[in-house]
């Protein structure tokens, strides 16, 4: 229980024993003041019902029943029969404490219930308004992206081709170093370009049954090289083999951008760890890393292009992983971030299909 819990509970207990010690310590012939304190227990029970919901309704009408079961199991303290209030009416006072507990806290849950409902409705319809958001934003500057990346791609290559073509005839050190750097740099600004382009049409054509455990192998052995440079471990449990839908080279382009980002936010190594089930229909994929974490204030903007932290970097990886992603029918989230690490949820239908055949 919450320390509020506690608290309220140990309040109405304190509030029940007020009343019940009042009870007995009045004296006998005093059955106005009995009548008075009798009401009083609804006070505590009504409390209870809407601090506690149905349980706290029912449970507190049962201890104050039981607190008040002596006036009428016990003739010698039933200090109301003088005055024609007879057992009968203590009785059905009782019953009336467990009616008012039970029905108060049936109404309260009910309240309850509906305002959970709504509230998990408003949440569903705030993160798929998020997504639209975000999808139209994804495609604008994918459109922008392509255009610009075609434009620029010719000049760039005759730029190269020109420097590659005169570089043999130049017998200066210094020149010659310079026209090796404008190499060097039209082929980063290509890759560049490559990656506006796979973000400007992901170009998921190919969707065959595959084996979710023969992707993770192909992934693995593409990145545990690159992993062991940087002293980082990458441990993968399939809970049970899942077939899926998918664009295998597209999905594998996914899970190493995502794999390559935790490798770099872990500067002095860690653990990448790969864990896979089956849920709703939905093949549910979590990828954890132990390093750093993101911090608060850009996790609404991880996703977002040409967002980055990183001194070198385009901003584009995670929104490719998001554009492959929705491409395929599912989701990533940032299910977890803090200082012991990051968590990313990806779900992707299953295939409702034949099974795709996996040997580990």
């Amino acid at each position: 229980m919450r320390k509020r819990d506690i608290r309220d509970a140990a309040f109405l207990g304190a509030a029940i024993m007020a009343i019940t010690f009042a009870h007995y310590y009045t004296a006998t012939w005093r059955w106005d003041i009995h009548d008075f304190l009798r009401r009083l227990y609804y006070i505590p029970l009504i409390m209870a019902a809407f601090r506690f919901r149905l349980k706290g309704g029912v449970l507190c009408s049962i201890i104050i029943s039981a607190a008040y079961a002596p006036h009428f199991l016990f003739p010698h303290i039933n200090c109301c029969d003088a005055q024609g209030v007879g057992i009968l009416n203590q009785l059905l006072e009782m019953v009336m404490f467990i009616g008012i507990g039970s029905i108060t806290g049936f109404l309260v849950e009910s309240d309850y219930k509906k305002k959970a409902e709504l509230s998990s409705q408003i949440d569903q319809l705030t993160r798929l308004e998020e997504q639209v958001r975000r999808a139209e934003k994804l495609s604008a500057v994918g459109e922008l992206a392509s255009g610009v990346a075609h434009e620029i791609r010719n000049p760039l290559g005759i730029i190269k081709t020109i420097a590659q073509t005169i570089l043999p005839d130049i017998h200066d050190k210094e020149a010659s170093e310079g026209v090796e750097i404008i190499i060097h740099e039209v082929d980063r600004a290509n890759a560049v370009i490559k990656s506006l382009l796979d973000f400007a049409k992901p170009g998921i054509s190919h969707k065959k049954s595959v084996s979710l455990g023969r992707v993770v192998d192909e992934v693995l052995m593409i990145a545990t090289k690159y992993a062991g440079k940087h002293n980082v471990q990458i441990k993968s449990d399939i809970v049970r083999d899942i077939s899926i839908n998918a664009d295998i080279e597209k999905l594998k382009q996914a899970f190493i951008n995502i794999i390559f980002n935790s490798i770099e936010a872990m500067p002095s190594g860690g653990t990448i760890e790969i864990l896979a089930d089956e849920n709703d229909g939905m093949a549910q994929i979590h990828i954890t890393d132990s390093g750093k974490g993101v911090p608060d204030d850009i996790r609404d903007r991880i996703f977002d292009p040409f967002y980055t932290t990183k001194d070198k970097g385009t901003g584009l990886g995670l929104s490719i992983v998001y554009s492959i992603i929705d491409e395929h029918g599912g989701q990533i989230i940032l299910e977890k971030s803090d200082s012991s690490g990051t968590v990313f949820l990806i779900s992707l239908p299953v295939d409702a299909g034949e099974e795709a055949e996996y040997e580990k």
